[in-house]
């Protein structure tokens, strides 16, 4: 599991597949970073094992370096650049007690904040466009997702009620100004002929795009 695959495993096969096709540059940037350690512009192989929960991240530009971080019986790998510094930072989030751990890589220490409850689905991107990446969370609520976020500009809290439950989420800065959107892919009809539709809150008129 890790920052771009939904815990669920409701996630857009086109957004994984091609999501750094399709986002802006500053997007693209935005997730690079995330599995960027070294900050060279290039993401790193990374993972944690399941049997000693050991980070071990291969760097792009040379070198190989390993941190035991969370747990995989309990945690959601969630790596984002959380400080804002350029380079990824490991992190986890605990579905069991809804808390964020984090090693931020600008001061080497480890960090964390509650946010979230169990059964929430991990979303942690850089929706208010500072350059951090903020915690957020997809909510099942009966038929509807509802979106939290906890901007780490200026610590407020975004709240919406976008996409169904049966919906794959696939969020993005579709619309490029710099800040991830909220965004859901829908099945047709019948899913195995029917072209799927996407839904797009953008961030910038806070209109939907479908």
């Amino acid at each position: 599991m890790n920052n771009i695959f939904a815990k669920s495993g409701k996630v857009s096969a086109f957004f994984v597949c091609a999501l750094l096709l399709v986002v802006s540059v500053s997007a693209q940037i935005s997730l690079r970073t995330a599995l960027d350690t070294d900050k060279d512009g290039k993401a790193d192989f990374s993972v944690q094992r399941p049997t000693d929960n050991v980070w071990y991240i291969s760097k792009s530009g040379g070198g190989f370096t390993f941190q035991p971080f969370g747990s995989t019986s309990t945690d959601f790998q969630t790596p984002g650049d959380f400080d804002g510094d350029g380079k990824g930072d490991i992190a986890v989030w605990r579905e069991t007690t809804g808390i964020w751990y984090y090693i931020l890589s600008s001061t080497n220490t480890a960090s964390g904040v509650q946010f979230g409850a169990p059964g929430d689905e991990p979303v942690a991107r850089d929706y208010d466009g500072d350059g951090k990446t903020d915690v957020a969370v997809v909510r099942y609520s009966g038929a509807v997702l509802t979106w939290f976020a906890l901007r780490s500009s200026n610590g407020s809290l975004l709240a919406a009620q976008f996409g169904a439950s049966s919906d794959y989420i696939a969020p993005g800065d579709y619309d490029g100004d710099g800040k991830f959107d909220l965004a859901v892919q829908r099945s047709g009809a019948n899913s195995s002929t029917d072209q799927a539709t996407f839904f797009i809150l953008q961030s910038s008129n806070n209109t939907v795009l479908a």
